[in-house]
């Protein structure tokens, strides 16, 4: 689906190949009235990462995915954005696109909503998502898309927070995605092609 570059501030280097087109499905019957109960199930999709830094290792690393939607799709969370903020992006095209979705805290269990890309590893057990090991010089490897919460556990496929009835349709076809490291710094960019 796509591919992009990615130095690190240490000055290692990644090239980053993607395939991200996971089933999303809403289901009508969940949420309370006027929202949506929204599931992505990653399982057909894939991140590659290959060390591109000559004649060195290079660490391993987590990706954080954010799903791209127009601007005017902000509120598609309704009053649930209240407990959370809608990240704002700048896409390669030079258009304004947000992501709604993840990043929504849960009023209930104060939990953040993310989908990442890495190592899934044992935790107390509960999966979670880690960089992995280092990278030998052109060693490539294939990162697990899962979500959730980093600190409990994440999945492949997941029910993410409520929208709203009148996104149904329009919350299905991401314009694409946006990559960025743990503390949210982006990387790079997966847009939709048209069709």
């Amino acid at each position: 689906m796509g591919s992009f570059d990615y130095v690190d501030d240490d000055g290692y280097s990644y090239r980053i190949d993607c395939s991200l087109n996971p089933a999303i499905t809403t289901d009508s019957s969940d949420g309370k009235p006027g929202y949506i109960g929204l599931y992505m199930d990653f399982s057909d999709c894939s991140v590659t990462i290959n060390n591109t830094t000559s004649g060195k290792k290079a660490p391993g690393f987590t990706l954080m995915i954010c799903p791209l939607y127009p601007s005017d799709m902000a509120d598609m969370m309704g009053e649930n954005n209240r407990s959370g903020n809608v990240r704002e992006f700048v896409g390669p095209d030079g258009c304004e696109y947000v992501d709604p979705i993840t990043n929504i805290v849960d009023p209930n269990t104060y939990v953040v909503m993310e989908v990442y890309a890495g190592v899934p590893g044992n935790n107390y057990g509960k999966t979670r998502i880690g960089g992995g090991d280092e990278l030998q010089p052109n060693e490539s490897r294939e990162l697990s898309v899962r979500a959730g919460h980093i600190y409990s556990d994440v999945e492949v496929s997941v029910r993410m927070p409520d929208i709203l009835e009148e996104y149904a349709d329009a919350v299905k076809k991401p314009s694409g995605w946006a990559f960025t490291t743990a503390r949210g710094n982006e990387i790079g960019y997966i847009m939709a092609t048209s069709s």
